[in-house]
């Protein structure tokens, strides 16, 4: 009698608690993209034949974005573009650009990265004057993409933010 194929760690193949982990992370995927399709279709958020820049920091929520307008783009009649703000702020920043070049590669998606410059102005506290100066750049690349949308990802965390920000 033949002995059972090894499976699991080590043999390149996924063993049993692997492929439960795999499923429960397609499922999750799944609920996510379904409600953005939703989401989408519900507030008239794209049209057929619309060009939509996505806007990604390299971060979960701009990624999970990324992923679930790619898996409907064909059934929505969309195409994507990435778009990517350097803030400078960090010594690392610029990985975060190379890598959302590269994830948008992996989409065959063409890639738009744009470096801050300058810095706030009085009356304007830093973070106010980099989420201008992002929307300013989006607002650039809107027009030299002939993009008609853009799409960013917020974590409720985000809003937060930004109510603090004008208080």
């Amino acid at each position: 009698m033949p002995r059972p194929e090894r499976r699991g760690p080590g043999t390149g193949e996924p063993g049993t608690d692997e492929l439960h982990q795999v499923m429960k992370l397609e499922r999750e995927r799944y609920r996510v993209v379904r409600a953005v399709r939703e989401t989408v279709l519900s507030r008239g958020m794209a049209e057929a034949g619309d060009k939509v820049l996505v806007a990604v920091s390299g971060g979960a929520d701009s990624l999970v974005l990324l992923d679930s307008l790619a898996c409907l783009a064909a059934e929505l009649g969309i195409s994507l573009e990435v778009a990517h703000v350097d803030h400078g702020v960090r010594s690392s920043s610029g990985e975060d650009a190379s890598f959302v070049r590269e994830v948008a590669a992996r989409y065959g998606l063409p890639f738009h990265g744009r470096k801050m410059a300058g810095r706030h102005g009085r009356g304007e506290s830093p973070e106010e004057w980099m989420r201008n100066e992002r929307y300013r750049i989006f607002g650039t690349l809107l027009e030299e993409t002939g993009a008609r949308r853009l799409a960013t990802g917020h974590t409720a965390d985000d809003r937060v933010e930004t109510f603090l920000l004008r208080m």
